[in-house]
């Protein structure tokens, strides 16, 4: 199976790849950095195979003036650019699986923060802690943010 499974590791603002020669693509929170998500969207449709699948993870965040309508699935900024390049997708929503995670990193590093001062790495309970308590679970009980799987078949 390793002889069929390829890995790419590039700038998603540039991307240089050979047109029609991937069966999937998968994004796991890494499309929040691109300059133009809509060009960057289309480049790697062009990138797809006819019936090739992309799978995105992605969260959105309701931003100070952005309307509520944002957080749902067909008005994130990733279905907008999307659907301005004509890729068409189904949405799944993650956001409960999405809190009991950061409920759970909470909750593990709460229980090893101990340990991971006497390996000296006190700072990734720390940050872990940080994460879960300051940003994560406030959002996800204050409903400002949502996490989605975006499937796309190109």
């Amino acid at each position: 199976m390793g002889a069929r499974l390829t890995f790419q590791q590039g700038d998603m603002n540039a991307l240089d790849l050979p047109a029609r020669t991937f069966d999937a693509v998968i994004s796991l929170d890494t499309l929040y950095w691109v300059a133009d998500l809509p060009k960057t969207l289309g480049e790697i449709a062009k990138t797809m195979k006819p019936g090739g699948q992309m799978g995105i993870f992605i969260s959105q965040e309701l931003g100070e003036g952005d309307p509520p309508a944002i957080l749902e699935a067909d008005n994130t900024e990733l279905a907008q650019a999307l659907s301005s390049q004509n890729l068409r997708y189904d949405a799944y929503d993650y956001t409960a699986q999405n809190a009991e995670f950061w409920r759970r990193i909470q909750e593990a590093a709460t229980d090893l923060r101990e340990e991971f001062e006497a390996e000296g790495n006190g700072f990734i309970a720390a940050s872990l802690l940080r994460e879960a308590e300051e940003e994560f679970l406030p959002a996800t009980k204050a409903g400002t943010i949502t996490r989605y799987l975006y499937h796309v078949a190109v």
